[in-house]
């Protein structure tokens, strides 16, 4: 990275124009510096970052910040800062030139991501030791029993399915259709409105089974969500709360193989563009 400035900037200069506003907000101009770490959005992401870097104490040149930010966080944490300064320039052009605002929340998560998959990178063993073994379980139905799947596609086009039971009847399904951003993104949105639904039914109480071994280390405590991709941190941040509030919830990893039914329940919903919930199968009498 050097202290050239963006392109307007330097025409502006020739010209002898006033200096161009910021692109995201119209204040001051738009040099690096603003742009990187002066700007109000800028501020207030440096400051709510896990560094709190202080930007408005920081140099008015982008080399002798990166300078002075080196010596201050040393090398390990400068690494952290340089994730944080690609999340945040990434969001920036995606808000300019796509016209998609991303949240400061979700840029900091986007961050965190690229941090875990660093360090993942830099030391292969950690994916296959402990946590990330995680068995797999069969689905016992006694007491009240929540299972769990999404469907997706390339397209983004997403359904989701949950089914409940009490002592081994089946009490409500409800199938949804929609976007997502990935398939883990589709099993977030599954198992959200599977926790929604019980606690509408006044359920404090349930196991919830799911084929995903991602969503099951988390919401178990054994995985970060930081771990996560940026797009579902936010939603899987909510879904964590709102586990949270209800101790008598717990929730299995299974197979595919065990969730044969709601998968089917959950492509229909995609394929069908489906909203509906019910308690019994008749309402889909062609689902076998």
């Amino acid at each position: 990275m050097h202290d050239a400035l963006p392109v307007k900037a330097v025409f502006a200069r020739r010209l002898r124009l006033p200096p161009p506003p910021c692109d995201l907000y119209g204040q001051e101009e738009d040099d690096a510096v603003h742009v990187l770490f002066k700007c109000d959005v800028a501020r207030n992401y440096w400051f709510s970052s896990h560094l709190a870097i202080r930007a408005d104490a920081l140099p008015g040149q982008v080399m002798p910040v990166l300078n002075l930010l080196l010596q201050q966080l040393g090398k390990e944490k400068f690494m952290v800062f340089a994730n944080l300064l690609w999340s945040f320039w990434k969001a920036r052009c995606k808000q300019i030139y796509e016209g998609v605002r991303i949240s400061g929340k979700q840029v900091l998560g986007m961050a965190v991501s690229l941090d875990s998959l660093a360090k993942a990178a830099s030391n292969p063993r950690c994916i296959t030791k402990g946590e990330f073994n995680f068995a797999a379980a069969e689905i016992d139905r006694k007491g009240r029993v929540c299972i769990v799947d999404g469907s997706f596609k390339e397209d983004g086009m997403t359904g989701w399915a949950h089914m409940f039971y009490e002592e081994g009847d089946l009490v409500g399904f409800e199938v949804r259709w929609g976007k997502a951003a990935s398939p883990f993104h589709a099993e977030a949105l599954a198992f959200q409105a599977a926790v929604r639904r019980v606690q509408e039914e006044g359920w404090s109480d349930a196991t919830f089974y799911t084929d995903s071994h991602l969503l099951a280390r988390i919401l178990n405590g054994l995985l970060s969500p930081e771990s996560i991709e940026w797009r579902t941190y936010g939603l899987v941040i909510d879904l964590i709360a709102n586990w949270k509030g209800s101790s008598g919830f717990r929730c299995f990893a299974t197979s595919r193989e065990n969730l044969l039914t709601v998968h089917r329940l959950a492509n229909l919903a995609r394929v069908k563009n489906l909203n509906a919930q019910g308690s019994t199968f008749p309402l889909f009498p062609f689902v076998t």
